[in-house]
C-alpha cells in the first residue's frame, strides 16, 4: 500500500483529525501522571499532549541534551555508511543500541552475523530506505527478521540513518495504540480496523480491551508496518500549521526553517509519544479541547524570517568557541556542514555550502566573486568546478 492510499482511508482520515485535536490540544485534554521506577525524583505530570514534550527526560537528559547526542551518533553512522565500513557501522550500532538502553541479543546477533557477511552497510541502508518509504509493499523483507530485522532496537539504528523514519519503540507503539483506542471508543466502533491496529508493549504498555486488541510485541514485518504508518501519521501532523503556534512557543523560527526540518518536529512528536507510553494505566483523560492562538501571535508567525542552513553554517563560525582558519576552501565547508546538519540531505548539505559561499564570504584567488554572489542559484554557475576545488574564501567580516 502507498502513503497516499492509506491517508485516504475514511477511518484513517478520521483519526488523522482526532490525533491532531489531542496532539495540539489545550490544558484538560490530556491527563497522566506516574513517578518512574527508576526516577523518584521526576514525577511525570501533564494536562496536555505538548507537556508530554516539554518534560521529555531520558537517562537524566532533556530533549534538547538528547537530541545532541543522538545527532552526534547520526553523524557518526552516517559516516561508517558513506564509507562503507562494515565494522565502523558495527561499533556506531551498538553505541546506539547502547544509548538506548536496548544492547540484547536478537538484534546485536543479527548486527553481527551481518557483519560476518559482509552485508551490515547494504542491510542497514536497505532498511532505512524501506522505512524512508511512501510504499510499504517492500516491508516483507522484514520477514521473519531473515533479510532485515524490525524491533524497538534496530528501528533506532534505521531512524537516525535516514530521514523520515521514527523510532518505533514499545514506549512509543503503546502510547500511540492508546490514542487509538480512545478514537475507537469515542466513534463507538465494533474493533480495530486493520488500518489502525498498531504494535505496543505488554502489561502497563498494553491497551489492547477485549473489544479492542492490538498487535502484541513482535520482532519482524509487522514491527515494521506499524512503523512506517506511525511514520505516515506522524509527518502529517508535523506539517500541520498548527504544529509551530503549540510546539515552538508561537515565535521559533528555528523549526520553520526549510523542509528537512519537518524530521525535527516529528522527533518532538515521537518524544512525547515515548513520554506518554511509560506507562499508558497512567492516563486518566484524553478529550478534544481546542486551544485558542491570540491573534497577535498568529500575525507575529507570518513575518517571522526563515533560518536557513546556509545561515546556521555562518552563526556556527561566527561563535568565539568555534576557531577556525581565516581561509578555507569548500571541502572545509561541506564537512563542517555534515557536522552541524547532520539531518540534512548530502545534497541538502552542499547546497547550503555553496548558498553560505556565495551570501558570507569573498573569493580569495579569483576574479568572478561577484558573478558567483549575482548568480540566482549557485548550482547554476558555471565556473562551479573551481569553488569546488581551487577556490579559498574568508569570511565577510560586516555580516
Amino acid at each position: 500500500m502507498y502513503k497516499h492510499e492509506y491517508l485516504s482511508k475514511n477511518e484513517v482520515k478520521n483519526f488523522l483529525n482526532y490525533f491532531k485535536d489531542i496532539v495540539f490540544g489545550d490544558k484538560g485534554s490530556f491527563n497522566q501522571n506516574y513517578t518512574p521506577k527508576k526516577d523518584s525524583k521526576n514525577t511525570f505530570n501533564i494536562t496536555c499532549f505538548k507537556e508530554a514534550f516539554d518534560n521529555y527526560l531520558w537517562e537524566g537528559n532533556d530533549y534538547n541534551q538528547s537530541k545532541v547526542t543522538l545527532d552526534n551518533h547520526a553523524f557518526k553512522l552516517r559516516s561508517a555508511l558513506d564509507t562503507r565500513d562494515d565494522a565502523a557501522a558495527l561499533i556506531q550500532s551498538l553505541k546506539v543500541l547502547d544509548w538506548g538502553g536496548v544492547v540484547v541479543r536478537h538484534p546485536v546477533r543479527w548486527l553481527v552475523e551481518s557483519l560476518e557477511k559482509g552485508t551490515l552497510c547494504e542491510k542497514l541502508n536497505l532498511a532505512s530506505s524501506v522505512l524512508d518509504s511512501d510504499d510499504e509493499d517492500k516491508i516483507n523483507l522484514f520477514d521473519e527478521n531473515k533479510i532485515l530485522r524490525s524491533d524497538s532496537a534496530t528501528t533506532k539504528l534505521f531512524s537516525l540513518i535516514g530521514n523520515r523514519s521514527i523510532i518505533y519503540d514499545d514506549r512509543v507503539g503503546a502510547a500511540l495504540a492508546r490514542i487509538v483506542r480512545e478514537f475507537l471508543e469515542v466513534n463507538g466502533f465494533e474493533s480495530v480496523p486493520l488500518c489502525l491496529n498498531f504494535m505496543r508493549g505488554s502489561k502497563n504498555r498494553n491497551p489492547s480491551t477485549k473489544r479492542y486488541r492490538f498487535y502484541p510485541k513482535k520482532a519482524g514485518a509487522l514491527h515494521a508496518k506499524s512503523n512506517i504508518r506511525a511514520n505516515w501519521l506522524l509527518f502529517e501532523i508535523a506539517k500541520s500549521s498548527e504544529f509551530n503556534d503549540v510546539f515552538n512557543n508561537i515565535c521559533l523560527p528555528e523549526a520553520r526553517a526549510e523542509e528537512d526540518n519537518i524530521s525535527d518536529k516529528v522527533r518532538m512528536l515521537e518524544s512525547a509519544l515515548f513520554m506518554i507510553g511509560y506507562d499508558i494505566l497512567t492516563i486518566d483523560n484524553i478529550t478534544i479541547k481546542k486551544r485558542e492562538i491570540p491573534v497577535e501571535y498568529q500575525e507575529v508567525e507570518c513575518i517571522l524570517p526563515k533560518v536557513t542552513n546556509h545561515s546556521k553554517i555562518y552563526e556556527y563560525l561566527k561563535q568565539p568557541k568555534n576557531v577556525h582558519s581565516k581561509v578555507f576552501n569548500y571541502d572545509h565547508i561541506i564537512n563542517l556542514a555534515s557536522t552541524i546538519l547532520p539531518r540534512t540531505t548530502k545534497t541538502g548539505q552542499s547546497y547550503a555550502t555553496l548558498k553560505f559561499i556565495q551570501q558570507f564570504c569573498f573569493i580569495v584567488n579569483a576574479d568572478f566573486g561577484e558573478e558567483f554572489k549575482n548568480t540566482s542559484d549557485p548550482r547554476d554557475f558555471n565556473k562551479l568546478d573551481l569553488i569546488r576545488r581551487e577556490c579559498q574564501f574568508e569570511l565577510i567580516e560586516d555580516n
